[in-house]
């Protein structure tokens, strides 16, 4: 790279043509020091080939070189957690096995002996109900499947005192049978001074 002065001087043919200078040292360009301007660029090893390949290598460059931080980003509350894969998420999602180890009592469940009774969510079955008193309440409750032969899942007796403030209310839960029975719970049941059932321990 070189620093030249140009003259430009007409032809003789009404054309312009250029004269490169320096002709001699008194045309050379100084920096304020008074060291040559040229001798300083031709020292320069980085050329505009040089300049240009680093330019692109900053690009390129993808290990943060201007040192940003995340609060500068506005990303100063995010943990620095890691992150479940796509793959390990469907692996998950497909595992049946109790991944999270979730105990009979978490999900609500009786525990009889070496029985797991899951406690039923009684509105998806249908009712068939007996033993009108004289009140015009019904005693038993039968909890059935709905299916073309129903099966019995739980029956539901009220007894003790006298209607219609009986004292126990008894549940007996089946097997996928509908016969044998598994578990039976009594409930003692609390009135007020009205007569309105107010508790069932």
């Amino acid at each position: 790279m070189a620093i030249k002065k140009i003259e430009i001087r007409p032809k003789g043919d009404g054309t312009y043509g250029d004269v490169l200078f320096p002709k001699t040292s008194a045309d050379m360009v100084t920096t304020s020091d008074g060291s040559n301007v040229q001798a300083k660029l031709n020292n320069m090893s980085t050329s505009a080939d040089g300049i240009v390949q680093q330019i692109q290598s900053h690009i390129n460059d993808v290990k943060n070189p201007h040192a940003v931080t995340k609060t500068q980003i506005g990303l100063d509350n995010v943990t620095n957690d890691k992150q479940a894969t796509k793959l390990e998420f469907v692996g998950h999602k497909a595992d049946y096995a109790n991944p999270h180890n979730v105990t009979a009592e978490q999900t609500g469940s009786y525990h009889q002996g070496n029985k797991n009774i899951a406690k039923k969510d009684l509105s998806k079955y249908q009712t068939v109900k007996s033993g009108k008193d004289a009140e015009g309440m019904f005693t038993v409750i039968e909890y059935k499947t709905k299916e073309t032969t129903p099966i019995l899942v739980m029956k539901s007796t009220l007894s003790g005192g006298t209607a219609p403030q009986y004292t126990t209310r008894t549940e007996e839960w089946y097997a996928s049978d509908g016969v044998t029975v598994e578990e039976t719970i009594s409930y003692s049941l609390s009135y007020d001074v009205d007569g309105d059932l107010v508790s069932e321990v």
